[in-house]
C-alpha cells in the first residue's frame, strides 16, 4: 500500500508488522519522537531506495502514522474524554482522512524554493526540520520548548522580528504540524469539550497496546506446535493471531467420546 507524504510528497509503502516488530514495540516504553521515527523507518519506508526517513520533513512522521493506523485498523479514532462541566467520561471520535485533509500543506503565493531546501521570501529564508534535525535537537536540549527554540535558530535566518513572523507562518502553512485541538461532546450534558491531540502518540500507544499479546501468542504457537521463537516472530501479526485463537478454541472444547468404543 502506498501513501504519498504530504510535506515531502514522497512515497512511503505501508507495510504490516511482523512479530519482529510487535516484540519491538511490547518491550519500548514512551511515546517520543525517537520510537515514532523508527516505527515509520520499520513500517513505511520510502519507495525510493535511496530517500531517507532522516532528511524528510519531520512533520511528515505523523502523517505516516496516522496513514498506517487508517490502513491496519480503520479510519476512525476513539479516544476517551472527560467532561469539564460534569465530569462524565465519553468517547471522541474523528475521522483520520478528514483529519488529514484539515491539516494539509498549502501553497503560498510570494514564496520560492532553492534547490537546497531553502525557503526565500522577503527580508527571511527558511525550511522546513528534517527528522534528524529534530532528533539532533531533542537529544541535545531539555524538554520540547529549548528543542523548538534550537530548531528555529538553525532553520529560519531573519532580518527582522516581522520577517521571522512571515516566515512563522508560512512554515505552518507549508509543513503544518498535526498536533493541535479537537472538539467533542459530553454525551450526558451535552457540553462541548476539548482536547488536545498528539497523533503520534495516539498511534503509538495503540500499537502498542495491540502488540502486548505477543509475548503469549509465542508462548501458545510454541508449546503447541514445537516452532521457535523466530519463525513464530516472522509471521503476520493477524495470522499469528488467528493460530492462537484456534489453539485457545480447541483447548475449550468438550471431549467427544468415540462411537467406536
Amino acid at each position: 500500500m502506498l501513501y504519498r507524504l504530504p510535506v515531502s510528497r514522497q512515497a512511503v509503502r505501508l507495510q504490516p508488522p511482523d512479530g519482529r516488530d510487535d516484540l519491538f514495540l511490547a518491550e519500548s516504553s514512551g511515546s517520543g519522537w525517537a520510537l515514532r521515527v523508527e516505527v515509520v523507518k520499520r513500517l513505511a519506508p520510502p519507495e525510493d531506495g535511496s530517500a531517507r526517513w532522516d532528511l524528510l520533513p519531520a512533520p511528515d512522521v505523523d502523517a505516516a502514522l496516522l496513514a498506517l493506523r487508517r490502513w491496519l485498523r480503520g479510519d476512525r479514532l476513539v479516544a476517551e474524554i472527560h467532561c469539564p462541566q460534569c465530569r462524565a467520561k465519553g468517547d471522541l471520535t474523528l475521522s483520520i482522512s478528514e483529519y488529514l485533509r484539515a491539516h494539509a500543506p498549502s501553497r503560498s503565493r510570494g514564496i520560492e524554493c532553492d534547490d537546497d531546501s531553502w525557503f526565500r521570501l522577503e527580508g527571511a529564508r527558511f525550511r522546513v526540520p528534517t527528522v534528524a534535525q529534530l532528533l539532533e535537537s531533542l537529544s541535545k536540549n531539555d524538554g520540547e520548548e529549548e528543542a523548538k527554540r534550537d530548531l528555529e535558530e538553525q532553520c529560519v535566518l531573519a532580518e527582522s522580528r516581522p520577517a521571522l513572523r512571515r516566515a512563522r507562518s508560512f512554515m505552518e502553512r507549508i509543513a503544518p504540524l498535526l498536533c493541535g485541538e479537537v472538539e467533542g461532546e459530553c454525551p450526558e450534558c451535552g457540553s462541548s469539550v476539548f482536547a488536545w491531540l498528539e497523533p503520534g502518540e495516539f498511534v503509538i500507544t495503540e500499537f502498542r497496546r495491540h502488540a502486548g499479546s505477543i509475548f503469549e501468542e509465542v508462548h501458545l504457537l510454541a508449546n503447541s506446535y514445537g516452532w521457535t521463537e523466530e519463525v513464530i516472530l516472522g509471521l503476520s501479526a493477524d495470522r499469528r493471531s488467528q493460530y492462537a485463537n484456534m489453539i485457545v478454541s480447541c483447548a475449550s472444547r468438550p471431549v467427544r467420546a468415540s462411537a467406536w468404543v
